[in-house]
């Protein structure tokens, strides 16, 4: 068994300056804190998807199936 511990918002928020800065996304430190804090509480893998499909501006993550 592997111990696991969930992200703080820091880094969350640093996983996300990475995946904006991946994408070619400007940000500002305040929308990444508030990116970080979302995706913070929510904690599981699809949702850091989410937060990328966000700053991509790619809503069809969201489509029903």
């Amino acid at each position: 068994i592997i111990r696991t511990l969930p992200y703080s918002q820091e880094e969350m928020v640093q996983i996300i300056r990475i995946r904006a800065q991946t994408e070619n996304i400007q940000t500002d430190d305040e929308s990444l804190n508030l990116l970080g804090e979302i995706a913070q509480k929510q904690l599981l893998g699809k949702h850091v998807l989410t937060v990328g499909c966000l700053i991509r501006g790619d809503d069809s993550y969201f489509d029903e199936k």
